[in-house]
């Protein structure tokens, strides 16, 4: 059954919560991440009377830049990192407007973003300036 999400940009990439069944993140950008703003949407799936699914709105946190890739925290479940195209990394609490903490790592677009299953407060990026960092 397909369920279509209320987004105003288009979707670059798509996370479930480790922690919230049913819970995504939705990396966008404008315009196809060529220019323009980009959107961190949190979305939940609900099951409805007669099991119709839709996605309900959780949280959004609009950036100057449009987003690549998102991530969920391994070890809190309120926390979504998410890889944007000035080549910033933007940790957001959904309890929070502004992100709680930004990290200027990469020259270019960071294209991708990863938390470790193992060591689960290190993160990994990559990005269009040729480097990936931990």
């Amino acid at each position: 059954m397909a369920v279509a999400a209320p987004l105003i940009f288009a979707g670059n990439s798509i996370r479930s919560s480790p922690f919230e069944p049913g819970q995504l993140a939705v990396a966008t950008a404008a315009n196809y991440g060529i220019a323009g703003n980009g959107r961190l949407q949190i979305v939940r799936l609900v099951e409805q009377a007669g099991g119709a699914l839709t996605l309900d709105p959780v949280a959004s946190f609009d950036t100057n830049d449009g987003l690549y890739d998102c991530a969920w925290s391994e070890q809190r479940p309120r926390l979504c990192l998410s890889a944007s195209g000035d080549g910033t990394l933007r940790m957001h609490c959904l309890d929070d407007a502004r992100p709680v903490a930004a990290y200027s790592e990469h020259s270019a677009e960071a294209s991708g973003v990863s938390f470790n299953l193992v060591a689960k407060d290190t993160f990994a990026s990559c990005s269009w300036d040729g480097t990936a960092k931990v």
